[in-house]
């Protein structure tokens, strides 16, 4: 039966951990490994975690000094003893059969790469969203080609992206550790998860998508997702040139994969303008407006919106398209006050 390793990375999450430790050791798959990587919590949660492997030898806890999310989960892989990998982060948790679930496809059709969907939970439990995939499977050449452009982002036509985000999947060992996969710092690329994607699956040779929801996503609003930021701007453009630049090397018709990486772009872009509000970012309206003003002016954002079809847009992105190509600045600073961005 193969084995899985569970990295958890956390850091500052006792209000959340036990709850998510139980419902990885209720998973009704039991050969698995959980790997707590204690990221330097300054609160209970390393204690939690030592309290945890106590109890059940499946339970290992990793203490080290805070480098951030990426650096923690690279050292979850580099301690993994399993055959497959999963990982689940530390404020949010998991049903009973997802384990089970993500190895149906691997048993069954030899599959080396699971995806499922996920629901997003508030704090208290309740259901606010659901993601949930068609079956589908992509095989050889078809995963790099088909499969992974759908990760950088939709085709607003057909909405057929999948989550960008390794938390709601299941990854080869082998894969892993024969090509050295690791995550940069989330502290230099917004997106860790999209560059480890990128990496992992130029080897991967089966992909299942299943219709799972098995895994939790917490809405905390003490994520780091949840904070302002006030080099967002710079970050998600770090990213998408990053991305572009790898993408203009691997394809050969890199057409349709980078007009995808620019519609998450433009998604990106309405995140640094929505974080622009007084309540959100203590600033001034003045303050935000001017920090709006920078983004609409800026090369890459004034390149970008003004090269991509607004024909393959869905009509709300279009109007912001739109206002970034006739820098509206002041207008988005309203909006985002508004909180209609």
């Amino acid at each position: 039966m193969p084995k899985i390793s569970i990295i958890v990375p956390v850091y500052n999450v006792e209000k959340y951990l036990v709850q998510n430790a139980d419902s990885l050791l209720a998973q009704t798959w039991q050969d698995f490994e959980i790997i707590f990587v204690d990221d330097g919590s300054s609160d209970n949660s390393g204690a939690i975690c030592d309290q945890y492997a106590t109890k059940d030898p499946r339970v290992k806890v990793i203490h080290k000094v805070n480098e951030g999310l990426g650096f923690a989960r690279n050292t979850g892989l580099d301690a993994a003893k399993g055959d497959y990998v999963v990982f689940l982060d530390s404020d949010d948790y998991a049903a009973p059969d997802m384990l089970e679930r993500l190895m149906v496809p691997v048993t069954e059709k030899g599959a080396d790469t699971v995806i499922g969907g996920f629901q997003r939970v508030s704090d208290a439990g309740e259901v606010l969203y659901r993601e949930q995939y068609e079956k589908q499977n992509f095989r050889g050449k078809d995963v790099f080609y088909r499969f992974l452009p759908k990760i950088f982002g939709s085709d607003p036509k057909k909405h057929d992206a999948f989550r960008m985000s390794v938390w709601n999947g299941l990854y080869s060992m082998d894969i892993i550790r024969d090509h050295n996969v690791r995550f940069p710092s989330e502290r230099v690329m917004i997106s860790e998860d999209l560059l480890f994607d990128f990496d992992y699956y130029r080897h991967a040779q089966s992909v299942a998508v299943i219709d799972s929801l098995a895994y939790c996503y917490r809405v905390n609003p003490t994520s780091l997702t949840s904070k302002y930021r006030p080099n967002k701007l710079k970050m998600v453009t770090d990213l998408y040139l990053e991305m572009e630049k790898r993408i203009k090397e691997s394809y050969q018709d890199p057409t349709d994969p980078i007009y995808r990486l620019q519609t998450q772009y433009f998604i990106n872009l309405r995140g640094c303008v929505k974080q622009e509000d007084r309540k959100h970012s203590g600033n001034s309206f003045f303050s935000n407006y001017q920090k709006i003003k920078e983004l609409c002016s800026h090369p890459v954002v004034v390149s970008v919106s003004k090269s991509h079809p607004l024909d393959r847009l869905s009509f709300k992105q279009r109007v912001f398209v739109s206002m970034l190509r006739c820098r509206c600045a002041f207008l988005l600073g309203v909006l985002a006050e508004a909180k209609k961005v």
